[in-house]
């Protein structure tokens, strides 16, 4: 009898736990649900993901409201800190920037395979969204509505998370750019040869129709601009430059995609 009882609330105190991992699994799941929201709001705003002064607030007040288990209980969350900033992390954009005809549209299309994570084109994402050609959007508005409407979309970009983002060769001239796709994601400079980029099509690449002195004026305008705010730079001419990315990026953001 004395057996029977103790197998008895053996199982039922693991069908209590097995409540309390079923709840402890929804509130996990919400928090990182609610942590992807925190981080959409973060790259949208140009913030940095991780907040060390807010964490040692929260282990500091859970710890305060159970002394007698504050090893377990700051053991326990920064173990969920942890997972929270990887799962963050996984968010993060790959960035191709680089000059026209470098490479970023056929680039971002095998990265967005070999990565499994959808390719947006800001070119293409402003061409939809105004429902004209970049030559067009330039020879009626000019420049700089344009470079706004990259900005916006950009935004888009950043909110969204998770993606392979080809943009078009003078992103970086606007700063507001380069704070937004800095602190949304990993950038990675497309360095092909000025040999190279000579005689591309200037076919929705406006600031390119005067030819080949128009490519090394801007060649030169901007080289330092890349250089300076690029996490990872490669020539797209070199072997394995694809692959070379995609190791780059996935030890980058700490996650395997």
């Amino acid at each position: 009898m004395h057996e029977a009882y103790s197998i008895e609330k053996l199982d039922n105190l693991r069908e209590r736990i097995d409540s309390v991992d079923e709840r402890i699994a929804e509130l996990f799941c919400e928090r990182l649900q609610i942590c992807g929201e925190i981080a959409a709001y973060k790259r949208m705003h140009s913030m940095p993901i991780e907040s060390p002064a807010r964490e040692k607030e929260i282990v500091a007040a859970r710890c305060g409201e159970h002394p007698d288990l504050e090893w377990e209980i700051a053991a326990l969350f920064r173990t969920l800190f942890e997972i929270s900033k990887s799962f963050q992390h996984s968010k993060l954009n790959l960035y191709l920037v680089g000059m026209p005809h470098c490479g970023k549209t056929r680039f971002g299309r095998k990265l967005s395979m070999l990565l499994d994570r959808p390719l947006a084109d800001t070119d293409e994402m402003v061409m939809q969204e105004q429902d004209m050609t970049i030559d067009d959007i330039f020879d009626k508005y000019g420049e700089a509505y344009f470079r706004e409407m990259e900005h916006n979309e950009l935004m888009k970009v950043a909110a969204m998370g998770g993606l392979v983002v080809s943009t078009g060769g003078g992103v970086l001239t606007n700063p507001n750019n380069i704070k937004l796709i800095k602190h949304s994601g990993k950038v990675v400079f497309l360095n092909r040869k000025l040999e190279n980029l000579l005689g591309a099509n200037p076919l929705n690449r406006p600031l390119l129709r005067e030819g080949d002195s128009t490519i090394i004026r801007l060649y030169n305008e901007r080289i330092g601009t890349y250089m300076e705010y690029a996490d990872f730079i490669i020539d797209p001419d070199e072997v394995n430059a694809v692959e070379q990315i995609c190791k780059y990026f996935v030890e980058a953001i700490g996650y395997n995609t």
